[in-house]
């Protein structure tokens, strides 16, 4: 038998009730389609091969985000050619054991992960960015306008130079705009 399951009282952190704790057999492991073979491990790091990677890009990038979630991950690769991921990690206060079962976990849990499409984000990002750029014009107009209305004021006025004004008025209203 690859696996067999038994229950856990506290070999499993941050896992839903009741845990469940996985014994497996640490060459080759299979489930639900998914299967994985950890080719090398040290303390702080983890390679894991598996054959889905190759043929199935969209589960790369779910599984991605879900090892980048736990909070002992440092880093994830992916190469897809060698079908395998790298898993940098700190071992802090959970075990290698425990570190083990929660990879395993985030790897059968990310076929459930949904991403969003990045175009809606990109998209967002070009909208704040253009009301940003209405309000940096709308901006350099009123002080532009403003300042040149006072500094025409000002200038028959011998105590109070009122030329600065013009020349900030001047500069702001001829200074480059950005296209909205």
């Amino acid at each position: 038998m690859i696996m067999t399951l038994a229950l856990a009282t506290s070999e499993v952190v941050n896992a839903c009730s009741p845990a469940i704790a996985l014994s497996i057999d640490p060459n080759l492991v299979k489930h639900k389609e998914t299967i994985y073979e950890i080719l090398h491990e040290t303390v702080g790091r983890i390679r894991i091969g598996i054959p889905r990677l190759a043929e199935d890009e969209e589960y790369a990038d779910k599984l991605t985000h879900n090892l980048k979630s736990l909070s002992f991950v440092t880093n994830v690769r992916i190469n897809l050619a060698a079908k395998c991921v790298a898993i940098d990690y700190q071992e802090n206060e959970t075990s290698q054991t425990q570190i083990q079962q929660l990879i395993f976990a985030a790897i059968h849990g990310a076929e459930q992960v949904v991403l969003l499409p990045t175009a809606i984000f990109e998209e967002v990002e070009e909208d704040i960015v253009s009301v940003g750029d209405w309000f940096s014009n709308a901006l350099k107009n009123i002080v532009g306008v403003t300042s040149l209305m006072v500094g025409v004021v000002l200038v028959p006025i011998p105590i109070v130079p009122g030329w600065p004004l013009i020349l900030l008025g001047i500069y702001c209203l001829t200074s480059e705009q950005k296209d909205i």
